[in-house]
């Protein structure tokens, strides 16, 4: 094990160090913007060298930081002593073009909420803007839905576990403001109501709990917009369930990705989901 652990290191040093003789101005009209972080807070050492598993990172002399990316697998950004700077999971964004990131972007060692922010960015980039601009087109007819009032766009399939386990809190949820107009839910199902999947679950006799062997699903109380997988696409949203907090001007102001297949946990993130909702009602009436 010794051994291998030598030779591994042997051929990573082998890697950072030939990235030193990269020439930059070979590669420049290649590289894209890679991440739109606040920078000003993240700082790395001058000289500082990283690998990722299989591809070359350097920090160059002028300070520039390179990283070819992977689009095909998980990936880890490591410093020269071994320790992990940030772990990346992969990503249809991902393309395997040399990218560029300005100065500074990853600090050692890194914070927790700086590795969030880094690991998360694709997931969470949408907060803050305006998706109105993005759905002008879309056939579901989002914007005059969502224009107006706050909303919550809940994006899910049938098959995903924890889509399904979440749809008991979601109907409570939705029970809280069912008649204020200043407020909706929108489950947005991925599918077609007649797709096998769209079959399976809204022609299910046995609705009366989550049966994980079977795939059979709690009723839903929400209004369901079928066909969403355009949208869910335009959006950035490649994780199930993923649900969208938007304000009455289509500004997203929350995104909450993933859910626990256990319902108190999921009870426990709707409780946080209603706070925030709550707080979002109380600056439309202000």
């Amino acid at each position: 094990m010794a051994v291998f652990r030598f030779l591994v290191f042997q051929f990573l040093l082998i890697t950072v160090l030939s990235c030193n003789n990269r020439e930059v101005t070979k590669i420049e009209v290649t590289y894209l913007d890679w991440f739109k972080i606040p920078f000003s807070d993240l700082n790395v050492p001058v000289g500082t060298r990283f690998f990722v598993e299989g591809n070359a990172i350097c920090k160059e002399k002028d300070s520039t930081l390179f990283i070819l990316a992977i689009d095909t697998s998980d990936f880890q950004l490591l410093s020269l002593d071994g320790e992990v700077a940030v772990k990346v999971n992969s990503n249809p964004h991902f393309n395997n073009n040399w990218r560029k990131i300005p100065p500074g972007t990853i600090p050692t060692p890194m914070s927790a909420e700086q590795f969030d922010v880094f690991q998360n960015y694709f997931k969470y980039h949408l907060i803050g803007k305006s998706v109105l601009p993005l759905l002008n087109n879309d056939s579901l007819n989002l914007v005059n839905l969502i224009e107006g009032r706050v909303v919550l766009l809940n994006f899910w399939y049938y098959g995903c576990i924890p889509c399904m386990a979440e749809i008991p809190a979601l109907n409570m949820l939705d029970s809280i403001y069912r008649g204020d107009k200043n407020f909706k839910i929108y489950s947005l199902f991925r599918d077609s109501v007649k797709s096998k999947a769209g079959k399976l679950y809204f022609e299910s006799t046995a609705k009366s709990s989550v049966n994980y062997e079977n795939y059979l699903p709690v009723d839903i109380d929400l209004e369901i917009i079928p066909n969403s997988a355009n949208v869910a696409k335009t959006l950035s949203i490649f994780g199930y369930p993923t649900n969208l907090l938007i304000d009455e001007k289509g500004i997203v102001r929350k995104i909450y990705a993933g859910a626990s297949v256990n319902t108190e946990e999921n009870i426990k993130s709707i409780q946080q989901i209603q706070f925030d909702i709550k707080k979002l009602l109380a600056e439309k009436k202000g």
